[in-house]
């Protein structure tokens, strides 16, 4: 499962439990989380260039927007 698949499951089992403000609260949050492991997650790796391409040339790495 994808770090994606794991915010959208737990958003889906919130989004009825919550207020609408707070879920869309809990939305942002996971989405400005969602851009810092996006930009940032691979530089704090070890070898995380190399498992960047690697997962590039896979076509693992997939956009958050």
């Amino acid at each position: 499962m994808l770090i994606k698949e794991v915010f959208e499951q737990f958003l889906s089992e919130q989004q009825s439990k919550l207020a609408p403000k707070t879920y869309r609260d809990y939305a942002s949050v996971i989405e400005l989380f969602e851009h810092q492991l996006e930009g940032y997650a691979w530089k704090n790796l070890a070898h995380g260039q190399q498992a960047y391409e690697t997962a590039q040339k896979k076509g693992k790495r997939q956009k958050f927007h």
